[in-house]
């Protein structure tokens, strides 16, 4: 069993302790990667491996005090593959109906985290704390235990925390790893939460008018404790362990194995040609869209060439109309200049 303990002295300020050598940590390398504030109480249980990290956060000290003469705050994470163990601790740390969370288990842990006004840190009593771990075993009922359903819960804190120690005191975990068996946290909003590695989870945001919400976990390849990922390499010394046919000749498995090989390197050619050919086509795509552009651009420039052509075109059959309408005026004037005057010739009436 693994312990850690995070609390400060009067001087020195928060830090992780390895219960059991006495060495300090930034923090310990099991601890569970979920968000909720460690200055409020907080429980997460999560499942690693074939073992079990149990982390408590925001117990009270009742005895301790900070330089500002603040009431320290202890946390403590348990690592340890004996489910029971966790299930009784976990148990009291909700405390009894109307006992505020975490209230019992932070008086017992004042006998065993202290600190002295001649050190600046603090100090662990491993030994105690390991039996506490052992003597709240007995509260759960391992032996008569019954698996439960693989689903998970969300439900609110004040209404379903005696139905949580109650499933806790007979039904064992399920065994998926890195599954948060259990989350207990009076803040811990619903929306928040990665649902697909949820299994318990006790907040005063969830309404209680909801009851119950009901999750179905989504395992993934690996996820159950037990069941092994890893293939085994076929060779002739384990072929009859393999999951296909037992009792393979030898020289046939030689031939299977190189065959294999063979396939996978003609799937590997197939592959890269096939990447290549899709390559060289969107590079061909590519040019054909480039010299599409340059096509363009070129006609909008003749276009132009046009249009100012015209333009010119245009004003110089303006000034062509111009001269002739003028030249026209001109003419009519000088035709009239040289007509000869002609005087009016005089007819005498008889008398």
């Amino acid at each position: 069993m693994k312990i850690y303990v995070k609390s400060r002295g009067g001087s020195q300020d928060y830090c992780w302790l390895d219960a059991e050598t006495g060495i300090e940590l930034d923090k310990p390398p099991e601890l569970p990667k979920f968000k909720v504030d460690i200055d409020d109480f907080s429980l997460i249980l999560q499942r690693q491996g074939t073992q079990l990290a149990l982390l408590v956060t925001g117990l009270i000290s009742s005895k301790r005090v900070d330089y500002q003469n603040r009431k320290i705050r202890n946390s403590v994470l348990w690592i340890t593959d004996d489910e029971s163990c966790l299930r009784g601790l976990t148990i009291q740390a909700l405390g009894e109906e109307d006992e505020p969370l975490g209230e019992q288990l932070a008086a017992q842990l004042d006998e065993m985290i202290y600190s002295t006004t001649t050190e600046p840190g603090f100090q662990v009593d491993f030994s105690k704390m390991k039996n506490l771990a052992k003597q709240a075993k007995h509260i759960s009922r391992l032996e008569s235990s019954e698996p439960s359903a693989l689903e998970g819960k969300i439900g609110n804190l004040s209404t379903f925390k005696e139905d949580l120690q109650n499933e806790l005191m007979q039904s064992s975990f399920p065994k998926v790893d890195g599954l948060f068996l259990v989350v207990v946290s009076p803040t811990l909003s619903h929306n928040n939460l990665d649902k697909d590695k949820i299994w318990r989870v006790l907040s005063n945001q969830v309404d209680s008018d909801d009851g119950w919400i009901t999750l179905p976990l989504k395992k993934k390849p690996g996820d159950l404790i037990g069941v092994s990922t890893v293939s085994r390499k076929l060779t002739p010394g384990n072929a009859s362990h393999h999951p296909g046919p037992r009792n393979l000749p030898p020289e046939l498995f030689q031939r299977a194995k190189i065959v294999l090989a063979w396939l996978g390197w003609v799937v590997a050619l197939i592959l890269a040609v096939t990447l290549f050919m899709v390559y060289q086509e969107n590079q061909d795509l590519t040019q054909e869209k480039r010299q599409l552009q340059e096509d363009k651009e070129t006609l909008a420039e003749e276009k132009e060439t046009l249009a100012e052509e015209n333009r010119q075109l245009t004003n110089t059959r303006s000034e062509g109309q111009e001269l002739i309408e003028k030249g026209s005026e001109n003419g009519d004037e000088v035709m009239n200049n040289n007509l000869p005057q002609v005087s009016p010739r005089i007819i005498d009436e008889p008398e």
